[in-house]
């Protein structure tokens, strides 16, 4: 059968990042609408390799991504070291 997502782990180059957030972030918001895969299984967590954005601001814009679109409430951000 198909599997799951239960982890995504961003390790695009850091001047992707904020663009890889968006789309996964859309992606989840649209699979479902409530952040769970289509197999019902909430995706847990969203790494991101460090550094996580070029600068202050653009960390700043990941981690409201992360935290503060709907869907997204119950989603741990972790940023890999």
């Amino acid at each position: 059968g198909r599997g799951t997502i239960d982890v995504i782990y961003v390790a695009t180059p850091p001047g992707a990042h904020l663009q890889v957030i968006r789309q996964i972030v859309s992606s989840i918001q649209n699979i479902r609408g409530d952040g769970e895969n289509a197999d019902g299984h909430p995706i847990q967590a969203v790494y991101v390799e460090k550094p996580v954005g070029r600068c202050a601001w653009e960390t700043r814009a990941i981690i409201d991504e992360l935290s503060q679109r709907p869907g997204m409430e119950d989603i741990v951000f972790y940023p890999a070291y």
